[in-house]
């Protein structure tokens, strides 16, 4: 009787703790809105949007690279000018502090709409490549800087 008892009170226990398919993808993309605008948003799917078309798996937003994205427009902004300057670090901080094995990135500037951007990015073979690649996680960030002037860094990395 113990024994049924205890089975009744786990399986009870889970029902109450486990989350569905759907409330899992809830939450990943509150995560998501919680840390991103609105055009980072639509950024962010129009680029699985556009590899999913290519037979490619949709890649997971990841928080702590939209911070090196954020801070890497702040750095762009400062210079005013966009530019892949301390790649080299921002992917070896990537590597140490989420695992990851291989970076990339896109960047951008001025442009209004997260179709433009992308779009451009299609037309591009460096910036397409990217946004094909063997990745499994993804950040972007749009800031403007004090002129209204948007810049944008999308890191890849699987």
């Amino acid at each position: 009787m113990v024994r049924f008892t205890t089975l009744i009170f786990i399986s009870i226990f889970i029902s109450m703790v486990s989350c569905s398919k759907e409330e899992i993808e809830l939450n990943q993309q509150s995560n998501i809105e919680s840390h991103t605008s609105d055009i980072e948003n639509e950024i962010l799917y129009l680029v699985n949007e556009y590899r999913m078309s290519k037979g490619l798996i949709s890649l997971e937003f990841d928080a702590e690279t939209y911070d090196f994205a954020l801070a890497h427009n702040a750095y762009m902004i400062s210079e005013g000018n966009i530019s892949h300057d301390n790649f080299k670090q921002r992917s070896s901080k990537l590597a140490v502090n989420v695992g990851a094995g291989y970076v990339s990135e896109n960047i951008g500037k001025n442009f209004v709409t997260a179709q433009a951007l992308v779009g451009a990015w299609k037309e591009s073979h460096s910036h397409q490549k990217n946004m094909v690649g063997d990745f499994t996680h993804f950040a972007v960030s749009a800031t403007s800087d004090s002129n209204g002037i948007l810049y944008f860094t999308n890191l890849f990395f699987k």
